[in-house]
């Protein structure tokens, strides 16, 4: 909270088994930080970060989270496997791409869509969607419906043990997707 501030020189990386260490001394006092690879949640908002981080000063240890959350939505495709616990009929492809400029794209089930995101420190919005209007038949244009509909909602994000995306909304089940 502000109550200590110390300057350490900055070091080279060590590079282990586990990830990074950063090894420093200054004044008499020792630093060393720990950065793994893995996904894990802020402790005060749940938000996913994608490194385990830990320091030691002096004998005395801290955990925490680091990384830049985007990182972990932007990059290849995420292919949709369920949307509100119901899996997506068999045979329809609908996709979600975290793109640059806080951009999103895909395909809903018949239907292409753009928009835009809002990453906080507390969570994960979509802005208004656009799309193309081609005529779906059903079932497709409810699921596309359902789809649109709670990206509309998600109010949060999360990757879980196996590497999925789980987009949430508050209080029913999301859209989950996987790379």
């Amino acid at each position: 909270f502000g109550t200590l501030q110390q300057r350490f020189p900055r070091t080279e990386p060590e590079v282990t088994a586990e990830g990074l260490v950063y090894r420093t001394t200054a004044a008499g006092r020792r630093l060393s930080v720990y950065i793994e690879p893995g996904i894990c949640a802020d402790v005060a908002t749940g938000m996913p970060h994608p490194y385990r981080v830990r320091y030691d000063l002096n004998g005395v240890m801290r955990t925490g989270c680091g990384g830049d959350p985007k990182s972990l939505l932007t990059g290849k495709e995420w292919r949709v496997e369920s949307i509100g616990g119901q899996p997506v009929i068999a045979g329809s492809k609908v996709t979600i791409q975290f793109l640059e400029g806080d951009r999103v794209a895909g395909n809903a089930s018949c239907n292409r869509f753009m928009g835009g995101y809002r990453l906080t420190g507390e969570g994960l919005s979509f802005g208004r969607m656009a799309g193309s209007m081609m005529a779906c038949e059903e079932p497709l244009n409810e699921q596309e419906a359902r789809f649109l509909k709670l990206l509309q909602e998600t109010v949060r994000f999360e990757i879980d043990p196996s590497g999925r995306l789980l987009l949430k909304p508050n209080h029913r089940q999301g859209v989950v997707a996987r790379r």
